[in-house]
């Protein structure tokens, strides 16, 4: 019995990747210019300040005002570049 090519049995398929290496990438872009972030925690809390370190688990934000913190990514639920452009009073 022949199979059919374009029905028979499925190949097994490839777990996509997980990792594309551009995290890495960014953060130390974000880190170099000292760009300045909002990171949003798992539980709601929000932090701004500077990438001052980072690693595979983990981020140091510089506060102004505050003492640094440091955090673990899979407490992270997003991070974000803030605009500091000052806008003028309407």
């Amino acid at each position: 019995m022949k199979t059919n090519k374009r029905y028979g049995a499925a190949s097994p398929r490839r777990k996509p990747r997980e990792a594309t290496f551009e995290e890495g990438r960014y953060l130390a872009r974000l880190t170099a210019s000292r760009t300045p972030v909002r990171v949003r925690m798992n539980d709601g809390a929000e932090l701004d300040g500077v990438i001052d370190y980072y690693d595979s688990d983990a981020l140091r934000i510089e506060r102004e005002g505050e003492p640094a913190a440091l955090i673990y990514k899979r407490d992270v639920s997003y991070l974000a570049e803030l605009d500091e452009t000052p806008t003028e009073p309407a």
